[in-house]
């Protein structure tokens, strides 16, 4: 049976370059990226608030569903993932940074 999976990539990206960052990300990122994985499903997120004492280090989330945790397994250890890791830096790296994480359903 197949287990789905997320990849989660959250940005904080500095006040004034959100637009820029938005673009990029929206038109050439997620377009690219998603392909590239075979996801089924890519959804992009803007922090609007934070629920009791709960940290805010980003203001962006891309989220990118799989319905196989393995696809995603075997995506993350693709050459794929340093290339797009290179374009995201030379891209909006100088003013945004990105963690990723990769989750299972349980």
């Amino acid at each position: 049976m197949k287990t789905p999976g997320l990849l989660i990539v959250r940005a904080t990206v500095q006040p004034g370059h959100e637009d820029a960052f938005n673009d990029w990300y929206d038109n050439v990122h997620v377009p690219e990226a998603s392909s590239l994985m075979g996801c089924s499903r890519a959804t992009r997120y803007q922090v609007s608030g934070v629920i009791a004492d709960g940290a805010n280090d980003h203001n962006f989330i891309a989220v990118y569903e799989f319905d196989d945790e393995d696809d995603l397994a075997r995506w993350v250890k693709s050459p794929d993932v340093d290339r797009l890791r290179k374009e995201f830096d030379d891209a909006v790296g100088s003013f945004s940074v990105r963690t990723a994480t990769h989750y299972r359903q349980v």
